[in-house]
């Protein structure tokens, strides 16, 4: 009879520490239990046991830096320290790690400074401010975390680390990176509620040339599940007459089907899942 281990995040769970570091070398070097080892880190932090967390998670990286690329590293760090206790050596590296893969960029020694990563601001934030700031590109689009309503963004000093942004209504705004990520997240151009908000116009041609990607738009918004009487409701009367609504989705559900990406389940209504 074959005994199944418990999960590394159950050990964690249950605080059975001592098993948890008897499997967690042979998990790194396995390289197929990611998401577990980083649900045992959240769930160490959430018992108070950060600073264990903590000392796990850097052996983890420490080894997988000796054969992973630059950015993946960065990557995993990034995981690493939104979930463990906040240190000053995950700090350091963090910043180390971020100029050996973003060390091209000018503005990066300021906009580490204004992150606060080297201390006086919380790891997820600071890592959040960098995102936004390294990533963030004239004419993406940009939505509000507080009120859903939708800017793009229209220009970026890179002298002074200001991005403007315009909303629907033309006017301007001026961020500094911080600022910029607290207060906006990063939205696809397809999301049906930059679509609504800023290119309506897109809607009527998506309607009849592009009905896959306008649903997966709309789904976006919707955090990728909705059901038929959702979809209708989102298109109808706004951009739809009620009298063409069952011929349009007729031919749009036969597009869906074939689509990858879009799961159709049950009927009446039927559940859409990207």
């Amino acid at each position: 009879m074959t005994t199944t281990q418990p999960t590394l995040a159950s050990l964690a769970k249950s605080l059975n520490i001592r098993a948890l570091e008897d499997r967690w070398l042979s998990a790194i070097e396995d390289g197929d239990a990611r998401d577990d080892m980083l649900n045992a880190l959240a769930e160490l932090t959430r018992a108070g046991k950060g600073d264990v967390a903590a000392g796990l998670g850097s052996t983890w990286l420490s080894m997988y830096k000796e054969s992973a690329a630059a950015e993946d590293v960065l990557a995993l760090a990034r995981e690493i320290v939104l979930r463990t206790a906040d240190t000053e050596d995950m700090r350091k590296e963090l910043v180390r790690l971020y100029e050996t893969v973003h060390g091209n960029r000018p503005e990066l020694p300021q906009l580490l400074e204004v992150s606060g990563l080297r201390g006086g601001k919380s790891p997820r934030r600071a890592l959040r401010t960098l995102e936004i700031g390294l990533n963030t590109r004239v004419g993406d689009f940009l939505i509000s975390r507080s009120d859903e309503h939708v800017v793009r963004v229209t220009a970026i000093d890179t002298n002074t680390l200001e991005f403007t942004v315009q909303g629907k209504r033309g006017v301007s705004q001026t961020f500094d990176p911080d600022a910029l990520a607290m207060a906006y997240d990063p939205v696809n151009e397809g999301d049906f509620r930059v679509l609504i908000q800023l290119q309506p116009e897109r809607i009527t041609e998506m309607l009849e040339k592009d009905p896959v990607n306008l649903v997966i738009g709309i789904l976006h918004s919707h955090r990728g599940r909705m059901d038929s009487d959702q979809l209708e409701h989102a298109l109808v009367p706004s951009f739809l007459p009620p009298a063409r609504w069952k011929d349009w989705w007729s031919k749009a559900k036969t597009a869906l089907k074939r689509c990858s990406n879009i799961v159709l389940e049950g009927r009446n209504p039927i559940i859409l899942t990207y």
